[in-house]
């Protein structure tokens, strides 16, 4: 059936729920039988799938081990394989369960111009970025702590052993003032058509750099070109501006003949450097400073050179220890520095980062706030 004469409005939401509503069945069991039908897993595995299922809905099993056990068969896989995945899976499994009375609702909303949500009571493990616009990452925040459910983006290098160690430096005030700090993101490829650097490798150092400042962005801009594709940008060169006067700097690029993954905070007191390139010395702690100027050095300011210590991170893959923050957020609503509003912040500084590219590195205001 279709709906006659729909109020045309862009601030019109309509919202489905998925399982029998938009599709005849369930999507978790069709993804099983997807899974099974490739030769992917046994039958035993689709027994044993059941069997956990059934205990969850019973109450034998716990969200957080029903959660880590469907998790489990993700692990290692990039997220464009996921993304070929769940295309394949939806065009042989489900778009046949699609209801057509659904479908003409759902185009006749479209038709409006309605925004449409396709919405489940399940919480929500997001591949970064949380969403393409900085309202839509909001609206989805805010969603999700109306609804009291668990809303987390998979912006791993914040759970990283070697980015936590330099979370407790500065918050432990080894470092001194933080002046500055900047990140290194390069390497020849791969090179993408469907989005610029800024957009493929930004979100990992933008969410690590506002996680260790912990503060809002009052400014940014951005500056870049594109030399192997007309529009998309091979080489973005980032800045950003903290309210305390803390400036980010981001180097982002698959056009460069050096594999980088580095993360530099300069302090007053000492600095600090994560190279996730390396397998034994991810972090290097230089006791490097300058001395604070005297009547003795007259105009002069000196620098002091001391030890390097390379403290021991652990081996722990941050793949793991993200999932399981996941799953205890599931299980008790602990916080976790990489829910909605941290996602939601990301998407707006890579919004007004976009915004400056387009306009030749004009500095972008973004709206005051208190933290990331």
């Amino acid at each position: 059936m279709a709906l006659p004469a729909l109020v045309r409005a862009p601030k019109i939401g309509a919202f489905f729920d998925m399982d029998k509503t938009i599709i005849a069945e369930n999507s978790g069991s069709l993804y099983m039988k997807y899974r099974y039908q490739r030769g992917e897993i046994s039958g035993w595995d689709l027994a044993q799938g059941l069997v956990a299922y059934l205990r969850y809905k019973a109450g034998i099993l716990d969200i957080a081990a029903w959660t880590k056990n469907t998790m489990v068969q993700f692990r290692g896989q990039s997220e464009r394989a996921l993304t070929r995945e769940a295309n394949r899976w939806f065009r042989d499994m489900v778009a046949d369960t699609i209801y057509p009375e659904a479908e003409t609702i759902i185009q006749d909303h479209l038709a409006a111009g309605h925004v449409v949500a396709i919405v489940s009571g399940s919480t929500k493990f997001v591949v970064k970025p949380l969403a393409l616009t900085g309202s839509d990452a909001r609206e989805l925040a805010e969603l999700a702590g109306a609804r009291g459910r668990v809303l987390m983006v998979d912006h791993l290098l914040v759970y990283h052993p070697a980015v936590q160690k330099l979370k407790e430096l500065i918050d432990g005030g080894e470092l001194g003032q933080v002046f500055y700090l900047y990140g290194n993101r390069q390497n020849l490829g791969i090179v993408r058509a469907d989005e610029n650097a800024l957009w493929s490798l930004g979100p990992h150092d933008i969410s690590v750099m506002l996680w260790l400042v912990g503060e809002r962005p009052s400014e940014v801009s951005a500056s870049g070109e594109g030399y192997l594709q007309p529009g998309v940008e091979d080489v973005v060169f980032g800045r950003i501006r903290f309210p305390s006067g803390i400036i980010g700097h981001l180097h982002l690029s698959w056009l460069d003949p050096h594999k980088m993954r580095k993360m530099t905070v300069i302090g007053s007191e000492r600095m600090v450097v994560f190279d996730d390139m390396e397998t034994e010395r991810k972090v290097t702690i230089y006791d490097k400073g300058p001395i604070p100027r005297t009547e003795t050095y007259g105009e002069y300011i000196q620098v002091r050179s001391g030890d390097i210590h390379i403290p021991k991170i652990p081996a722990t893959e941050p793949l793991r220890i993200v999932c399981e923050r996941f799953a205890n957020a599931v299980a008790d609503r602990a916080p976790t520095p990489s829910d909605g509003a941290a996602g939601a912040v990301v998407v707006e500084v890579l919004e007004a980062m976009s915004e400056s590219l387009a306009s030749s590195g004009r500095p972008v205001t973004l709206s005051t706030g208190v933290s990331a």
